[in-house]
């Protein structure tokens, strides 16, 4: 709140100083006083759209790079002809081929992403009644 009266406090102080020098010299204040505080709310308005869209710009810009940078991971494998274990990188966009260091031959890498149940760990009564087995 003290910001924005500070704000209008100054809009009030530069309008009012233009409109005291068009008063000394044209004879009249309420005009250039209307006028000139209405064009410091423009462009004080103008000015931040302006650096909103900026940032806005630079945020997708950087979102864009993290995207990027998340699809790239990689993977132990092995090769599907002699079984040489070899670190692959892994684009998430792409089809993701390497070629063997050992037998020079081209292996594909596929993704496999499946989905599992969800487990709970049992609470210490449960426990306990597990420990005590007929067998004991």
């Amino acid at each position: 709140m003290a910001q924005i009266l500070r704000s209008v406090g100054i809009t009030i102080v530069i309008s009012g100083a233009v409109g005291g020098l068009f008063f000394f010299t044209n004879g009249t204040f309420i005009g250039p006083f209307v006028i000139t505080s209405a064009a410091q709310f423009i462009i004080f308005f103008m000015w931040n759209s302006g650096l909103e869209m900026w940032k806005e710009h630079l945020r997708r810009q950087t979102d864009n790079e993290m995207y990027r940078e998340f699809t790239k991971i990689g993977a132990e494998t092995e090769c599907s002809f002699c079984g040489e274990q070899a670190y692959v990188p892994v684009n998430l966009g792409i089809e993701n081929r390497y070629t063997c260091q050992k037998c020079n031959r081209d292996n594909r890498v596929v993704i496999e992403i499946r989905s599992v149940q969800t487990t709970e760990i049992p609470d210490e009564s449960a426990q306990d009644a597990l420990k005590k087995t007929p067998n004991e």
